[in-house]
């Protein structure tokens, strides 16, 4: 689709229009940056609850405690 073809973008939705504007391997880059980011906090957050929360709170209770915390580091990524 060529730039005069493109729907011209409402106030609201500029940021998302500029974003698919962009360049085309763009998208890839920032995909494989947040995938990467994501793992790398999975990885620390799990290495945390194997190595400090399990062996004092138990496997079930370690896991309640890391969950919210990888959840809300990933949205706050994303």
């Amino acid at each position: 689709m060529s730039l005069s073809a493109r729907p011209a973008c409402r106030q609201e939705t500029m940021l998302v229009c500029e974003t698919m504007s962009s360049k085309p391997g763009s998208f890839l880059k920032t995909a494989t940056a947040y995938g990467f980011i994501a793992f790398l906090i999975g990885f620390l957050f799990g290495a945390t609850r194997e190595m400090s929360l399990i062996p004092l709170f138990g496997e079930t209770a370690g896991e309640l405690i890391e969950f919210p915390f990888v959840t809300l580091s990933i949205v706050a990524v994303g």
